[in-house]
């Protein structure tokens, strides 16, 4: 789904007419591509087998790092902050692993992750 900037207005929209303008001043508007999906970046840090370290790296400029907290559930890592709230899906190689460390530097938040033996494919 992408996400279409448009400006602020004193009222709501209401009715096709002002649906329609709200939609033309989308479709006017000039700079930058407004931000899209993360895009995590997944790769081998380190080791082989049930010693692999993995790591998933997401670009999160602007972010406020004392309002980051972070969960998981299920296949998704769970990205909290400022309020808001994002399900980022997991690598099928990472579904497999658990959570080793996370942090965030320089608008980067990087997750390290773990084989987990239980479920890890011998």
């Amino acid at each position: 789904m992408a996400l279409v900037l448009v400006p602020h207005l004193a009222g709501e929209p209401i009715g096709p007419k002002a649906l329609g303008g709200l939609l033309d001043s989308a479709r006017r508007r000039q700079g930058s591509a407004p931000p899209g999906p993360l895009q995590p970046i997944v790769d081998l840090e380190s080791g082989s087998g049930l010693a692999s370290i993995y790591r998933l790296r997401l670009a999160l400029p602007q972010l406020d790092p004392g309002t980051l907290t972070l969960g998981r559930a299920d296949d998704d890592l769970i990205v909290s902050a400022g309020g808001m709230r994002r399900r980022v899906r997991l690598a099928s190689v990472l579904r497999r692993c658990t959570v080793l460390d996370a942090h965030l530097r320089g608008g980067e938040l990087t997750v390290r992750f773990r084989p987990n033996p239980e479920v890890w494919p011998t």
